[in-house]
């Protein structure tokens, strides 16, 4: 450069060293005033203008266990919009306090596991039999994907915790709901009869059936899908009746 004339940084006294740094500053502002200035939506048609594409590659699937199952579904309740309501207290006058509410459908089937030692068939006559069967099961639970709706803001809250919890209390509140219905066992008991009536009769239609239902145990048996596992990352308080985040 000639004598005399001065490049821009040395003019404003700033080491060549910055000079990079000047740059990319500018690059990144300069970028961000490109996309305010032609549009998110033209640039969502930019990227879209080529579907994308997604390869997914499966690995082989071993079978660890096979099990018998011999499980009479008699009766299902559809539970919708079940909702739950977490609320976090947090920091002083739980200033730093959020909370969520989650919601999903839920399904719990009814009926009895034929596999149980109390079921029985007995022959009591020529044309008479006696089948006795368990009392009436929790066979199985699902439940839709939880919807997440109505947050609360606070600074730094751990939605994922939250969540956790909720799905929780989801399932736990259809068990007990599901457990408390005797109108569902009624329901299950008598479908059973039917069905089991219709199975005889298709094989000869001059036996008559006679039922027992046992109402032991007392305690109604639940099967695994309708007690998920306690969040692992919770401790429920007894005493308070609430929920310690570990």
């Amino acid at each position: 450069m000639s004598k005399g004339k001065r490049s821009p940084i040395e003019m404003f006294h700033l080491p060549k060293a910055v000079a990079p740094l000047i740059i990319t500053v500018l690059l990144i502002v300069g970028g961000f005033w490109l996309v305010a200035a032609i549009g998110r939506d033209a640039i969502d048609r930019i990227f879209s203008a080529q579907p994308a594409r997604a390869t997914v590659n499966l690995t082989n699937t071993i079978t660890s266990t096979l099990t018998a199952n011999a499980e009479l579904v008699t009766g299902e309740e559809v539970m919708r919009k079940v909702r739950a309501r977490v609320n976090v207290s947090r920091g002083p006058f739980n200033m730093g306090g959020y909370g969520a509410t989650y919601e999903a459908d839920i399904v719990v089937r009814y009926g009895y596991n034929l596999l149980r030692d109390e079921f029985k068939v007995e022959l009591t006559g020529p044309r008479t039999a006696r089948i006795t069967l368990p009392k009436v099961e929790l066979l199985s639970c699902s439940m839709t994907p939880v919807e997440e709706k109505d947050r609360s803001t606070a600074m730094f809250p751990d939605w994922a915790a939250t969540r956790e919890l909720g799905e929780y209390m989801l399932m736990n509140k259809a068990v007990v709901q599901g457990i408390s219905h005797e109108d569902n066992f009624t329901l299950a008991r008598n479908n059973a009869r039917e069905i089991i009536r219709r199975i005889v009769n298709g094989i000869d239609p001059n036996i008559t059936v006679e039922f027992e239902f046992l109402e032991t145990p007392a305690q109604t048996r639940v099967d695994t899908t309708c007690r998920p596992p306690t969040p692992m990352r919770w401790s429920h308080d007894e005493a308070t009746d609430s929920w310690v985040l570990n």
